[in-house]
């Protein structure tokens, strides 16, 4: 096989939330492996376990849920907007394919943050609303380096990761439709 058509089968909503859940669960492994202490005493602040799962929820994971739709969108415009149909099946292919990624993943931030910061600012906020803590603690507060720096790592970690599945989701279904030798 000289080259791998890209149908991005598996650049969905669906997987783009499903591997955000993933960095997310290990991530959070991680973060009770080591420090249990400082979360045992978050999760008593808040009340217990059923109230922490929903901060969890409603803080982070619809927000984040947000930030992996847009994430799975751009990738995919960015393949119509670069007219990449496939992709030639040896390495060096492969990783140009996945360098033009790079601009659209480090500039993603400026989409998906306004609409993830919204979104966890009416979860988080209810019934209190307010116009001057939605700005300057949602939208021009999130506007920061160490903030852009956090959501880059996080951003490049799933968009690589899909890109990735929808790759060999198309490298197995065409070499399993292949004739054998």
């Amino acid at each position: 096989m000289r080259a791998i058509r890209l149908s991005r089968s598996y650049l969905k909503p669906t997987t783009g939330v499903a591997v955000m859940l993933v960095v997310f669960l290990f991530s959070e492994l991680v973060s009770w492996l080591a420090s249990y202490p400082i979360n045992l005493l978050k999760m008593h602040y808040v009340g217990g376990v059923l109230p922490y799962l929903w901060l969890v929820l409603r803080s982070l994971l619809i927000p984040e849920a947000m930030t992996a739709l847009i994430v799975v969108w751009l990738l995919n415009q960015a393949h119509r907007w670069f007219g990449i149909e496939q992709v030639e099946s040896n390495w060096r292919s492969i990783l140009g394919y996945k360098l033009i990624f790079l601009p659209v993943l480090a500039l993603s931030f400026i989409f998906f943050n306004p609409v993830t910061e919204t979104v966890r600012f009416l979860l988080e906020g209810y019934p209190r609303y307010s116009l001057s803590t939605f700005w300057n603690v949602y939208l021009a507060g999130t506007f920061s380096w160490p903030v852009y720096i956090r959501y880059l790592a996080l951003v490049l970690i799933v968009g690589y990761a899909l890109l990735t599945i929808s790759l060999l989701g198309d490298l197995h279904r065409q070499t399993s439709l292949s004739p054998t030798r």
